[in-house]
């Protein structure tokens, strides 16, 4: 029985001896004091406008929507035709697109089904439509 007291208590010392070395050793002067330039493609970001002037914005590289994010925008009874993985927006080199995830009741973008045709490129003030029931303005910064 003390063997197992013993592993225990080391074990514990071991993890409190690296949570303070972790805590207290010295930081690198190059981490501290170096910073990188943005670059302009990290200026880039785009929003999505809803009814009510609701907004998405868009930072990543990579967004998926579905029903989880209109709870509220949309009514109930709508919100059912929205799948849980909707379209996903995706940041390339020349700007965002928009793709549709296979769904049922598809993703207009200005009043053409793009629903299994890939990638679509997003312009300023594009007008997408969420499976019929949910319009969306798209508008870049």
């Amino acid at each position: 029985m003390d063997l197992i007291y013993a592993i225990i208590l080391a074990i514990i010392a071991g993890l409190l001896i690296e949570f303070i070395y972790r805590r207290y050793s010295a930081k690198s002067k190059m981490l501290q004091t170096t910073m990188t330039p943005a670059t302009e493609s990290s200026k880039f970001m785009a929003k999505l406008v809803l009814k009510e002037n609701q907004e998405f914005l868009i930072k990543e590289y990579e967004r998926t929507f579905g029903r989880e994010d209109f709870i509220g925008v949309v009514p109930a009874d709508e919100l059912m035709f929205i799948g849980k993985e909707h379209f996903k927006i995706t940041r390339d080199n020349d700007g965002y697109y928009i793709e549709d995830l296979n769904t049922k009741n598809g993703t207009y973008l200005d009043g053409e089904d793009i629903s299994g045709q890939g990638k679509r490129k997003l312009t300023d003030d594009d007008e997408i439509l969420v499976a019929k029931t949910l319009r969306i303005k798209y508008f870049e910064d």
